[in-house]
């Protein structure tokens, strides 16, 4: 209030700079937002896109892997002299193609065989790093029994390969049925190859993608922070999220199943933020340009409302002022030009004449308005004996003609006086006050005669779901701002209904305002339609979240005039209406609450449920 009383008491050229450098702060806010809104947003998600990409990438390289070990274990398992060497195990095998170069060569680390009894019948193991001979993990061997994924082949099609997790590091599988060099059978065992997924193997898929891959096992609890957040959002629907990690990088996660579909891996793909880093500095050189252009803008706007309006309306007013303060109203303004300034001052003028004539007939119309205000007080008292009397039978007669009309009268002339005074006076504020009031005086007048009239129905074949549909579009954008969610279940099969269209609109709007006014801090509104089928009826169900309805009030609330709010403007006639009108089509209408006092106690809410006939007559 005391800005707005030291903005009142600048002058006009004060108060245009003030307005224009406002109005060029806020434009420039708005631009910010608004680019920092479209503009980053877009940034963001292209960057996601590329990110989503890389790791996809990093993804194919890694399963690449994975497929080329699996190609190597095939033309070892489908090779004649494997075939052979499963039952004799003989030793020209092992010399010449279980040496430590074959295992080199092939980058691997475990080779084993299995017999058609599910036994180990030979294997190798081989450190790549330490070029020496280890053995096989006993972890590894848990995955080999006899009927095991790894183990059991139905055909000479099935394999198996990827990811199984052991103690040192992933290892990268591949098993295949021993068959001869022509793919055939029958089976003779197993070839299991393996090689670990261990840092060797992280970086060389790093120089192959490009990128830097980080990996670490799902179920491990020493983590970094961010793979800690990005765990329990990685699923089945969303095997990869790209997050944020602050204002120079970005990261990519991937869920990595094993064999056996079990989450075993989260891979990241850490890149810098360079998409989103150059979209906000061209946010920047973009404000910069504008705040430059707009200050020339300003800058020759204020220089030309100074020549063409300030000056002038200065001058006026300092005329104004010189003939109030000497009362002589004989004098006159002069204004150069043709424009709206000129026709001020020439109406000022006109004023002027009128007011001295008018000074002139004052002391001629004392006395004549003296008699008139003793004879009209005569009247005035006369006629509101009469009106007293007058109004016990016309209120009978048409409530609306008596109550509206002066309520109307009253409405205009306040709007009329609201045109007239400063928005910041007491006065306006009063004002404003006999507005508010007179309207809910002619919406209770309203209400009421809406209750007492019955109106003509107009009876048409209508989808229960539209008039449901355009009576929430009604109240969206309020609910939106109440921070209510809105929740449509419309079953798309219901069958039409015969009704009146606007009337069940207005059932369904009373209703949605009834469960706005219960939740004023938020909450849910589910509205459901269904078909009942063995009664060929359609019910509606809308249900709120609110603080519900006492149990003592329950019974009453279809009562005319009964309201729980009164303090908010109820009038008690809503659900009295309601209830007319869809006993109207034949219809039915009830009630369940459940209400809480204190929080902790339960979930409170009430749903209002309104059956109607699939084929209804005016009732």
């Amino acid at each position: 209030m005391d800005l707005l009383r030291q903005l009142k008491n600048l002058t006009l050229r004060k108060k245009i700079l003030i307005a224009i450098g406002l109005m060029f702060i806020c434009l420039v806010l708005f631009l910010y937002t608004i680019s920092r809104i479209i503009l980053l947003r877009n940034f963001a998600e292209l960057e996601e896109q590329n990110t989503r990409l890389d790791v996809k990438r990093a993804l194919a390289a890694l399963f690449n892997e994975v497929s080329i070990l699996d190609s190597i274990n095939s033309d070892w398992a489908g090779w004649d002299d494997t075939y052979t060497f499963i039952i004799d195990l003989n030793k020209d095998y092992i010399n010449t193609n279980m040496v430590d170069d074959t295992f080199t060569t092939l980058k691997l680390n475990f080779m084993i065989f299995i017999n058609s009894s599910g036994k180990i019948a030979f294997s190798k193991g081989f450190d790549l790093n330490k070029e020496e001979e280890i053995p096989i993990p006993e972890k590894l061997k848990e995955h080999l029994y006899k009927d095991s994924l790894l183990v059991r082949h139905p055909d000479t099609k099935s394999k198996v390969a990827g990811i199984v997790l052991l103690p040192k590091a992933p290892l990268l599988i591949s098993s295949r049925p021993i068959l001869t060099s022509k793919d055939e059978g029958p089976i003779r065992g197993t070839l299991i190859m393996g090689r670990y997924l261990d840092s060797n193997e992280i970086e060389s898929l790093a120089r192959i993608t490009q990128l830097p891959l980080t990996v670490f096992r799902y179920n491990d609890s020493e983590v970094p922070p961010d793979f800690q957040m990005v765990h329990s959002l990685l699923s089945e629907k969303s095997p990869i999220i790209v997050q944020p990690l602050n204002k120079h990088s970005i990261g990519g996660y991937a869920l990595i199943k094993d064999i056996y579909g079990n989450p075993a891996l989260i891979l990241r793909v850490n890149k810098p933020r360079q998409i989103y880093n150059q979209g906000k500095s061209l946010i920047v050189y973009f404000i910069l340009l504008f705040l430059a252009v707009g200050l020339v803008f300003a800058l020759t706007t204020i220089l030309i409302l100074e020549k063409l309006v300030v000056s002038r309306i200065v001058q006026l007013s300092k005329d104004i002022m010189g003939i109030t303060s000497n009362r002589d109203f004989s004098k006159r303004i002069a204004i150069s030009g043709k424009d709206e300034l000129s026709n001020l001052a020439k109406e000022i003028n006109n004023l002027l004449e009128t007011l001295e004539r008018s000074l002139k007939e004052r002391s001629e119309n004392a006395n004549k308005l003296e008699k008139a205000y003793r004879e009209l007080k005569e009247t005035q008292d006369q006629l509101i004996k009469s009106a007293k009397m007058a109004s016990i039978g016309t209120l009978a007669a048409g409530v609306s003609h008596e109550i509206n009309n002066p309520l109307n009268i009253i409405l205009g002339f306040c709007q009329l006086l609201l045109d007239e005074v400063e928005p910041d006076s007491d006065i306006f504020k009063d004002l404003k006050k006999i507005e508010k009031h007179t309207r809910n005086c002619k919406r209770i007048v309203e209400n009421l005669l809406q209750f007492a009239r019955k109106s003509e129905m107009q009876m048409e074949e209508i989808n229960i779901n539209k008039v449901v549909q355009d009576a929430l579009d009604l109240v969206r954008t309020q609910f939106l701002l109440q921070n209510i969610e809105i929740r449509e279940r419309l079953n798309p099969d219901i069958p039409s209904i015969k009704g009146d269209y606007n009337q069940l609109q207005q059932v369904f709007l009373n209703l949605f305002n009834n469960a706005g006014q219960a939740m004023p801090q938020g909450g849910v509104l589910t509205v459901e339609t269904n078909y009942i089928d063995n009664e060929d009826k359609v019910s509606i169900q809308i249900s709120d979240t609110g603080e519900g309805i006492k149990k003592e009030d329950l019974p009453y609330i279809f009562d005319p005039f009964f309201t729980t709010r009164s303090h908010m403007g109820g009038t008690g006639l809503g659900l009295s209406v309601s209830q007319g009108i869809i006993e109207s089509h034949q219809g039915e209408i009830f009630c369940k609450s459940n209400h809480v006092e204190e929080k902790g106690e339960g979930s409170s809410g009430t749903t209002f449920t309104v059956i109607l006939p699939v084929k209804s007559s005016i009732k």
